[in-house]
């Protein structure tokens, strides 16, 4: 992950911490610490995925989030310097002698490649295969990102459906003056989880 994307995320979690804290009259994070909002937001974001989703790709969707938040780019120098030495190799000694360096190899898309040198493919084929597995690595990218954009446009609607419950509740019991602010405490706090979760 690019350290300019987790530096984004701190600085602005610490404004709204500090925001939060320098607030007159606010006793720390209580008033946002509303179960019932976060459960409708949060909850009616999973089931909208679900509804639009298999669940084997619903359930996928933490190893994709995993690989996003914790895998490095690749190195291209350490890719390039690979392949110069695979083919200054495989012209002295010929392709098969490549078999001995297949355990090195880091890079799993590499060593299937060089696999099949080794096995005395075509060239095409070659090209063929690789190309294929890149589509399908295209493929299942771009389904996850579908994924999470579709959750980030469920979260801020159920942000809206949880203040309107909120504030239908609260007009439904106006005469009892001490549940007003708890339920106008729930619709704003569903807006303010739909749209956090949107960012």
């Amino acid at each position: 992950m690019d350290i300019a994307t987790v530096m984004g995320m701190l600085v602005f979690i610490g404004l709204s911490v500090a925001a939060i804290l320098q607030a007159e009259g606010v006793k720390g994070f209580v008033p946002f610490a509303n179960m019932e909002a976060l459960l409708l937001v949060m909850g009616g974001t999973f089931c909208a995925t679900l509804v639009n989703y298999p669940l084997k790709q619903v359930v996928g969707l933490g190893k994709i989030l995993r690989k996003v938040m914790l895998q490095s780019s690749e190195d291209t120098t350490y890719i390039v310097g690979t392949f110069v030495g695979l083919a200054q190799k495989a012209k002295r000694e010929g392709f098969l002698a490549l078999q001995a360096d297949l355990a090195a190899i880091e890079n799993d898309f590499l060593k299937r490649g060089v696999q099949m040198v080794v096995d005395g493919a075509d060239q095409e084929f070659i090209r063929n295969m690789l190309e294929t597995e890149i589509g399908f690595i295209r493929e299942r990218h771009k389904v996850g990102q579908e994924i999470f954009n579709a959750m980030g446009t469920y979260a801020p609607a159920f942000g809206i459906i949880g203040t309107v419950m909120g504030m239908v509740l609260m007009l439904n019991s106006i005469e009892d003056v001490k549940a007003v602010p708890r339920r106008m405490a729930l619709a704003l706090a569903a807006a303010f989880y739909g749209l956090a979760r949107d960012t």
